[in-house]
């Protein structure tokens, strides 16, 4: 057995800072989700050719239908746009319709609905990758939203573990991927040159690494094992509200009132969390469900009406060396003044707030120090207990080829080897 190690690796580290998220670009697009086939909890992750789709749906805040159409690109692993034109990676119309919208039902808060699945008869993507969908609205030929996705075509099988001795020295807060990459007979002759491994903690923008050195390499296995690079902070369970029933104050909800055209959620005062001890509390890693409890034609999707919904974190005095901000899938991790957090002198806590679909939801809170660190330790706690999911993609781009194959993909979670 062949058994080479890798000693020169720290060049090869990069933070991966997207340059395409999903992410709405207009205020009246609201609840935007991206998922794999009909489940929502599902990463927008499809194998290429197996007869999978990709679930893009959206509202669209006004009482009548736009015409909204959309294109598609491939991009790099890194998700900048690729070198690729488009007969290249796809067959079919570049700028389609999106067809299949429906009207809001019983709200108080008129929308539209839209959904689209990709593939379709209108689109079929012929090659592995990553890809953004572009929708825009004809009226104004304003781009109204992206929405990212990944095609696999899996050459190579992925096994990994989370656990063990974290090479971060802070065993009790961090967690350690270690990961091995079968390749069988697939050749991946240059490893450090030609692929490259992309780590995502859950969906969060923060923080995913790009690397392409793998610890050692056996006969047909790049293994990637007690790296530095793949020690993350735990951090803890994500709090919790569901808001699938505007009769009363569900879980996580201290009032519920009503000021036309929206109702107000006023969430329980959260409380920083940095130095209690951890403790099990079910979450859906970040993400959120579109839920109406008392739908009439149980279509959550046309039924569920628009909160907004007010958090409030507690706090002696501000933060002095960075910004809070409250972050998950409903606003798709992005930290920017949309989900930050404003301290209130008077009754010395942050506050923020923001309109959202009745659902079930996830989110956390994180600090961006002054010199652009993001943390979330500072209010929450980091521990190595905490159940995340691990998104591994591993791209590969051949000598004299001119886009990153993804050809390998696995979600590893963090309790399944406990």
């Amino acid at each position: 057995m062949r058994l080479l190690f890798i000693v020169n690796f720290v060049c090869c580290v990069a933070v991966l800072s997207a340059q395409y998220i999903t992410q709405p670009l207009k205020d009246n697009v609201q609840a935007l989700q991206v998922y794999r086939g009909d489940d929502p909890l599902l990463y927008p992750v499809i194998e290429l050719g197996a007869g999978s789709t990709v679930s893009i749906k959206f509202d669209i805040l006004d009482a009548e239908p736009h015409q909204i159409t959309y294109s598609i690109i491939h991009c790099d692993a890194e998700w900048n746009t690729s070198d690729l034109v488009v007969n290249e990676y796809l067959d079919g119309f570049q700028n389609s319709y999106v067809d299949d919208y429906e009207y809001s039902e019983n709200t108080n808060v008129d929308y539209v609905n839209y959904k689209l699945e990709i593939p379709n008869e209108d689109v079929n993507l012929t090659i592995s990758g990553n890809y953004v969908a572009f929708f825009y609205d004809e009226d104004d030929k304003d781009t109204l939203l992206t929405a990212c996705f990944s095609l696999v075509e899996s050459k190579v099988s992925i096994v990994g573990n989370v656990g063990g001795l974290s090479t971060s020295g802070n065993t009790n807060a961090t967690q350690q991927l270690n990961f091995t990459v079968n390749c069988g007979a697939y050749k991946v002759d240059r490893p450090i040159d030609e692929s490259k491994v992309i780590v995502k903690q859950n969906s969060n923008a923060y923080p995913p690494v790009v690397y392409s050195t793998p610890t050692f390499i056996r006969e047909g296995q790049l293994v990637y094992d007690h790296n530095p690079v793949f020690s993350f902070p735990g951090g803890d369970e994500y709090h919790t509200f569901e808001a699938t029933n505007l009769t009363y104050a569900g879980k996580g909800i201290e009032t519920l009132r009503y000021f036309a055209p929206y109702y107000h959620l006023d969430l329980r005062q959260d409380k920083m969390r940095q130095m209690e001890k951890y403790y099990f509390d079910e979450d859906i890693n970040g993400k959120y469900i579109i839920r109406n409890e008392n739908a009439i034609s149980d279509d959550d999707d046309l039924e569920s009406d628009y909160i907004v919904v007010h958090f409030s974190l507690p706090m002696e005095m501000p933060i002095l060396d960075g910004r809070v901000y409250v972050s998950g899938d409903f606003n798709y991790n992005v930290l920017d003044a949309s989900s930050e957090m404003i301290y209130n002198v008077d009754r010395k806590a942050y506050e923020g707030h923001c309109l959202l679909k009745q659902g079930y939801y996830d989110y956390r809170y994180f600090v961006v120090k002054t010199d652009g660190t993001i943390k979330s330790s500072p209010i929450e706690l980091d521990a190595y207990q905490t159940e995340n999911d691990y998104q591994i993609f591993f791209y590969h781009c051949p000598m004299g080829e001119r886009y990153d194959h993804l050809i390998g993909y696995q979600v590893v979670n963090s309790l399944n080897n406990r």
